[in-house]
C-alpha cells in the first residue's frame, strides 16, 4: 500500500481513531487518510518512487489484538534516478473488527547506529 501510493487501501484497514507517531518524530497524531493521499500524490508527482522491505517481523496475537513489530528497508528512488536508502523500526497495534485486523496503532522511527562503548 504505501509503495502503490495507496492511501484508500490503507484507510480502509485503519480505523478512525487511530493513532500514529511517525518516522519524522513529530507529536502523535490521528491517522489522516487525506494527508497520506496527498503525501502519496506529491511523491509520485515528483516522480519519485517508494520500495519498502519488511525484515525480521515478528506477530504477537492476543486474542482479539495483536502487535506487528520489525523493521523496513525503505529504497527512495527520486526522478533523476538516484536512490537512498533508510530503516525504520515499527510497531502496530492490531485489533479484530468484524472478523478484520484493524489498525488502531502504528509507529515508526528511524533505525540509528549506537556508539560502541
Amino acid at each position: 500500500m504505501y509503495s502503490a501510493g495507496d492511501a484508500e487501501a490503507l484507510g480502509r484497514l485503519t480505523v478512525p481513531e487511530s493513532s500514529v507517531f511517525i518516522p519524522s518524530g513529530e507529536l502523535m497524531g490521528a491517522f489522516d487518510k487525506g494527508r497520506m493521499a496527498l503525501t502519496f500524490k506529491t511523491r509520485l508527482d515528483a516522480g519519485r518512487k517508494l520500495d519498502g522491505q519488511l525484515r525480521h517481523v515478528d506477530v504477537k496475537s492476543y486474542g482479539n489484538v495483536a502487535v506487528v513489530t520489525g523493521y523496513v528497508v525503505w529504497t527512495t528512488t527520486s526522478a533523476d534516478g538516484a536512490t537512498r536508502q533508510t530503516t525504520n523500526r515499527f510497531s502496530k497495534v492490531l485489533m479484530k473488527q468484524s472478523g478484520q485486523w484493524m489498525q488502531v496503532h502504528h509507529h515508526g522511527s528511524p533505525l540509528v547506529s549506537v556508539p560502541s562503548q
